[in-house]
């Protein structure tokens, strides 16, 4: 199948279906990720994390006292302890699941 094919049954724009065979094309050649950023970049990749140093603390106390509580009862914990707090259920499983 050619590329402009692919970008017509995946309805995509031919040019970007073109870039986008053009650097997988270079990343078989060199061996290596270009999608990934480079090597020395210290940017962390992602949006920085929204909860607080005391959020956090009150967040691994709450799973201390209870090992086996679910994310709604820490959702719900986290937001009656701080009324201004605006997190996604997402971004708290991601944190826990990393640093939990």
């Amino acid at each position: 199948m050619s590329i402009r094919g692919a970008a017509k049954e995946l309805k995509i724009p031919p040019c970007t279906a073109q870039t986008w065979y053009t650097k997988d094309q270079k990343s078989i050649e060199s061996g290596e990720d270009l999608y990934l950023r480079k090597p020395g970049n210290e940017r962390p990749v992602g949006r920085p994390l929204t909860i607080n140093s005391e959020q956090k603390k009150y967040l691994i106390n709450l799973i201390d006292q209870k090992p086996g509580i679910v994310l709604d009862e820490m959702m719900d914990g986290l937001t009656s302890q701080f009324t201004n707090l605006d997190i996604s259920r997402s971004s708290l499983y991601k944190y826990v699941a990393a640093h939990c």
